[in-house]
């Protein structure tokens, strides 16, 4: 995870990918999972995320993170929530239990990791 970008990087269906929390992100999952990230995220801690909880993650995810790099024109039908979900499952839902939760508590607690990042960027350029 670069704490710096926010993001994280996993591996799925044997490809490096990029996954990001972001507003779009959060709201692409709750949808998509027809739970909010609150939910999803006590349901992670305990082992009890459906198939259609992780797809919507993975999916968020990586939407969160092409938005951020202006690169929604990459939003084509490999990134579709069909596919990210099918490429979930091809690695086995329990694979990537873990990681979903990683995401999760990053969009839940991104603002403080950012605020307490900024602040020491802030005392390190005071010293220089």
């Amino acid at each position: 995870m670069s704490e710096w970008k926010g993001e994280i990087t996993v591996k799925l269906n044997g490809e490096d990918v990029k996954m990001r929390p972001s507003f779009h992100a959060m709201m692409e999952i709750e949808e998509a999972a027809r739970l909010s990230i609150s939910e999803l995220y006590e349901l992670a801690c305990v082992g009890k995320l459906s198939a259609r909880a992780l797809g919507a993650i993975y999916y968020g995810g990586i939407q969160g993170h092409l938005s951020y790099v202006n690169s929604r024109d990459q939003d084509s039908a490999e990134n579709s929530f069909a596919v990210v979900g099918q490429k979930v499952m091809n690695d086995g839902i329990g694979v990537h239990g873990v990681n979903a939760m990683r995401f999760l508590a990053l969009c839940l607690t991104l603002a403080d990791q950012m605020a307490d990042l900024n602040e020491k960027f802030d005392e390190s350029q005071k010293k220089s």
